[in-house]
């Protein structure tokens, strides 16, 4: 903190975790007199992919080199779905899980994006967390989807980024 209380820090790099990157992202543009940048291969929610080219940008200081955002694994899913002439999807999740990799409910967060463009596309679709402590897992399954979701087809897909 004493490069950028001193005016001396030229660019910041991190944090990956969406929940910290986005508190630091903020303020980054009050440092310095005319803010410091910010390099993350995080930021792979919706939010990091708005635009951050003018001061008054919630994210205006923030550089994301990631290879991969959530919004572009949602288009990849949403693409094979449409390709197969797929609707109706049902997706389970871990929500902490690849915890260690990019923070607190990266999969919930992921999840969360791809939920957003699955509505903007009218597609049919339903998330379901998995209980961390089940190890019955057809169980769960079966359960979740039941009457209401079979067909001759059904799209399952269980996100392990």
């Amino acid at each position: 903190m004493d490069g950028i209380i001193k005016q001396c820090a030229q660019v910041i790099f991190g944090p990956v975790c969406d929940y910290s990157l986005a508190a630091v992202s903020r303020i980054t543009k009050y440092f310095n007199s005319e803010g410091t940048p910010l390099i993350t291969v995080g930021g792979s929610t919706y939010d990091f992919e708005q635009k951050k080219t003018d001061c008054g940008d919630e994210f205006y200081m923030l550089l994301r080199t990631g290879m991969l955002s959530f919004e572009s694994i949602s288009e990849l899913t949403i693409n094979v779905m449409k390709q197969h002439n797929w609707s109706h999807s049902i997706f389970y999740y871990e929500r902490d899980g690849q915890r260690n990799v990019a923070g607190l409910h990266t999969c919930f967060l992921m999840m969360k994006s791809l939920g957003r463009q699955m509505r903007n596309e009218n597609m049919t679709f339903s998330q379901y967390p998995l209980e961390p402590n089940n190890t019955n897992r057809t169980e769960e399954m079966r359960r979740e989807i039941g009457n209401k979701h079979s067909s001759k087809w059904t799209l399952l897909f269980k996100y392990k980024i």
